[in-house]
């Protein structure tokens, strides 16, 4: 047995570093975003304890991006939900 031992790495933590800012900085930006566009599609009685679900929102998303396959499908799953809620948010405000 050699002295030093080969860890190979799986693909979900390859990307460490850029899978940890994305954890980070972006499930916080879409974590942000999701709670109030949340309120344009759920139910009177259940959008007024919306921001109850943020820490559930923020910890399922964090998970994910050490979870998912690639990274090029964090990025998206995140920007595509950021989008959706943000056009969610806009037809709001801006009738």
């Amino acid at each position: 047995m050699s002295a030093t031992l080969k860890v190979e790495l799986n693909s979900s933590f390859a990307e460490l570093n850029e899978r940890m800012t994305v954890a980070l900085v972006m499930v916080l930006v879409t974590s942000i975003v999701i709670i109030p566009g949340m309120t344009t599609y759920l139910p009177y009685y259940v959008s007024d304890n919306s921001i109850l679900l943020f820490p559930f929102v923020w910890s399922g998303l964090f998970i994910y991006c050490f979870l998912a396959s690639s990274i090029r499908q964090v990025w998206g799953v995140l920007a595509a939900l950021t989008a959706i809620h943000s056009i969610c948010i806009g037809s709001i405000l801006f009738p």
